[in-house]
């Protein structure tokens, strides 16, 4: 402590759940900072902290916290992720002049899972994780949250592959709302009984690209997919039209066992190429 100065604290571990009902409790918080931070519902610990306060109401220095994440959780707001099994480092930078927060984290988890909830209904579970993401939040006019992730390697039973992600939720503080999703999945092998888990069929699915989904799930029964990839781009608030978001996906099925139809013959021991275009497939 450095008296009209700063505050420098230091702290073996702070529980984040406790954390945010402190800060919910404090009455300082707004009622859409309140909203949020109910629906992040951050759980898990953070270890060795690092946490730098300026006192001084003339700096210009910025408050500081930095340490180690420990089975941290972060629950989703306006389609942002949900995530479970956090481990690694994060750091973070609040500047009071402009009312914006920033940081990054870099993730490396041998049990964490993912789940993008308007796209999504499953949970995706892995084995092994390692990439980072950097966060923003704006406070200086309502609330703007964005994310980007860096290429996250990703390894589970389902899947060896490659995932990033950019989300933005913005609520101004004239109440408009927004939120938007990028998301790229590329895939090295997946196994096809376990493809649902990558098919979208979350709340915010159009009706035609749901049932070329379910068509997909139907039809793929067993085999290997490989050299795959999948791109969704598009907003995930409630009321978004068809014109606002859009999927492709394209892969390789080898050994594949195919019924287009309950009617029509199984096909086995099948090479394929399969392209995905909104509610449009395509199998040669």
């Amino acid at each position: 402590l450095v008296p009209g100065q700063s505050l420098a604290l230091r702290t073996d571990a702070i529980n984040l759940a406790f954390l945010g009902q402190v800060a919910l409790n404090s009455g300082m918080l707004g009622a859409n900072a309140r909203t949020d931070l109910l629906g992040f519902a951050p759980g898990g610990t953070l270890r060795n902290v690092d946490l730098f306060v300026p006192l001084d109401s003339e700096t210009e220095q910025m408050f500081s916290v930095r340490g180690n994440l420990d089975n941290v959780e972060i629950g989703s707001v306006r389609g942002s992720p949900n995530m479970w099994g956090i481990d690694g480092y994060f750091e973070a930078l609040f500047d009071p002049g402009t009312r914006n927060v920033s940081g990054a984290i870099e993730v490396e988890s041998d049990n964490y899972s993912m789940n993008i909830p308007n796209v999504f209904t499953r949970v995706w579970d892995y084995d092994y994780v390692n990439g980072r993401l950097e966060f923003r939040v704006d406070l200086s006019d309502g609330q703007d949250v964005w994310l980007r992730s860096g290429i996250i390697v990703a390894e589970s039973d389902a899947m060896d592959g490659r995932v990033q992600f950019q989300s933005r939720m913005l609520q101004s503080a004239d109440g408009e709302r927004d939120a938007e999703l990028d998301l790229i999945i590329a895939a090295s092998r997946v196994d096809a009984e376990l493809k649902s888990l990558y098919l979208p069929d979350g709340p915010r699915i159009e009706p035609d690209l749901r049932s070329s989904m379910e068509f997909l799930e139907r039809a793929i029964i067993d085999g290997i997919v490989y050299d795959s990839a999948a791109i969704f781009r598009g907003n995930t608030l409630a009321g978004s039209g068809p014109n606002a978001k859009t999927f492709q996906s394209s892969f390789q099925l080898r050994d594949g066992v195919l019924e287009f139809s309950p009617d029509w013959p199984q096909l086995e021991r099948l090479a394929a190429a399969v392209f995905t275009s909104d509610n449009d497939v395509d199998i040669a």
